[in-house]
């Protein structure tokens, strides 16, 4: 378990994630984890990419700080050739999902700290596009989920 209060912040939010039970199960790009688990390794068809993003700790009282960030958990499917509306559905079918599970009020309590989802939404699908920004097959939908933490000393 983590000891540092930005390492427990992250380790509460991922274990959420990981309790979400989608079907069929999709595999989960977590940051700072090589994905897929092997090099060589296609990605897979649908998968999550999770990626986190923290404002300034702000100190509340002299006892007391004030943490707050985003969860971003992007749906990417496969678009097959189809249009992307086709992609856009899937996408947001499971990515509702994924809302529903980070919905507004979720308190998460690990490692001696309590997570509190504050809001929660699904964003706009676009085209995925790769490293050299030619399009990818896949069909984005991004889930953001916005936290706050209150640690007293």
């Amino acid at each position: 378990m983590a000891d540092d209060v930005d390492a427990k912040i992250s380790d509460a939010l991922m274990l959420r994630l990981a309790g979400l039970t989608l079907s069929p199960p999709l595999d989960v790009a977590y940051p700072g984890v090589p994905f897929p688990a092997g090099s060589d390794d296609p990605k897979p068809q649908a998968y999550l990419e999770v990626q986190e993003f923290r404002n300034t700790p702000q100190e509340v009282t002299s006892r007391e700080t004030r943490y707050r960030g985003s969860l971003v958990v992007e749906v990417a499917v496969p678009t097959a050739g189809t249009v992307e509306p086709v992609g856009d559905i899937a996408a947001k079918e499971i990515a509702g999902k994924v809302r529903e599970h980070f919905k507004r009020g979720t308190w998460i309590a690990h490692g001696g700290i309590t997570v509190r989802i504050d809001r929660c939404f699904v964003g706009s699908g676009y085209r995925g596009t790769d490293s050299e920004g030619k399009h990818d097959g896949r069909w984005r939908v991004p889930v953001s989920a916005r936290w706050f933490c209150h640690v007293t000393d």
